[in-house]
């Protein structure tokens, strides 16, 4: 499985890599489980290597992290 996470937007997209190599089927509304189980892993490593996130220009704030949606 592979999850994107648009940062502006707060979009979460879930893709069965081996049944769908090209990523054109969205399974995250099929899958929300898996979807917070993935967005914590990303969190947590994302946390743990102190990324930077980027302002949201609306907010002036950072970004949120994909497990805070």
């Amino acid at each position: 499985w592979k999850l994107i996470y648009y940062f502006g937007s707060g979009k979460r997209e879930l893709f069965n890599i081996s049944a769908d190599i090209h990523e054109k089927h969205d399974k995250s509304g099929e899958k929300p489980g898996l979807v917070r189980k993935l967005s914590k892993k990303l969190s947590n490593y994302l946390r743990s290597v102190d990324a930077q996130r980027p302002i949201l220009r609306a907010t002036r704030q950072p970004a949120p992290w994909p497990d805070e949606i």
